[in-house]
């Protein structure tokens, strides 16, 4: 079974989804303290945590892969999100500071016909 981007955006939209993200991103926040300045590049779904840095940020970006979909992103902003291939990314080495993977693992191998990753534990 695949996840596609309205699935997530909706996920996200409810109840759960916002206690997630607001401790999520908090220990995001933890991680990257200071982004003053960089590039931030989330892939897979990041639209709940970019926003983390959008202000500090030099550049902010947001990579769906083609099997998930794309949502625009911000809502009210000229978008900075793209639907790429996951394999074939358009940035070139040291393009980036930091880079964010949320809800990209779990659809890795479904572009190639593979089984998804499964979660740590599941049988």
């Amino acid at each position: 079974m695949s996840i596609d981007v309205v699935d997530l955006r909706n996920f996200y939209a409810q109840r759960l989804g916002v206690v997630a993200r607001r401790f999520v991103g908090r220990g995001i926040r933890r991680r990257f303290a200071d982004t003053r300045g960089m590039s931030v590049l989330g892939v897979g779904y990041p639209t709940p945590y970019l926003g983390l840095f959008r202000e500090e940020a030099e550049r902010c970006l947001a990579f769906m892969p083609a099997v998930q979909g794309v949502v625009k992103w911000p809502t009210d902003r000229p978008s900075l999100a793209a639907l790429v291939d996951e394999l074939e990314m358009p940035v070139t080495d040291s393009a980036v500071d930091r880079v964010l993977l949320v809800h990209a693992l779990e659809m890795a191998a479904v572009d190639r016909g593979a089984e998804p990753a499964r979660s740590m534990g599941a049988a």
